[in-house]
């Protein structure tokens, strides 16, 4: 969820930019990607999509959450398509691949194994003798 209404301020941002006569409206700074991502998280998702977050990770069990149906994710892809339609792109890029990137979710380091751990303590222990 929070994917979604991050990719939607960043678009809503280059159509404003684009409305407004600016130069480079697609080119944002750092700050500028944290304010969308803090809004994104302060105002846009709700306690209740966290709930489900957690009870489809089975960081908690079912028992301890609300039942409530989520409908916010698919409103939320709605409007996000809408706001991409509006830039009038040659080739947008489609809103689920935007959410869904490939291998994002990859892990970047993969965990040492036991060896590798116990072979780096001796490494520490020989160099301290």
């Amino acid at each position: 969820a929070v994917k979604i209404y991050y990719w939607r301020r960043f678009y809503s941002s280059i159509l404003e930019g684009y409305e407004k006569g600016e130069k480079n409206p697609e080119k944002i700074n750092v700050l500028d990607a944290i304010h969308f991502i803090n809004a994104a998280w302060n105002i846009d998702v709700n306690p209740t999509t966290i709930a489900n977050c957690f009870r489809h990770c089975k960081i908690q069990s079912e028992d301890d959450m609300p039942l409530e149906q989520e409908i916010g994710d698919v409103e939320g892809i709605h409007k996000l398509k809408e706001v991409i339609s509006d830039l009038h792109y040659r080739n947008a890029m489609d809103v689920m691949q935007i959410l869904n990137y490939p291998s994002e979710n990859k892990s970047l380091i993969e965990p040492p194994t036991d060896e590798e751990i116990i072979q780096r303590a001796m490494d520490v222990s020989a160099d301290d003798e």
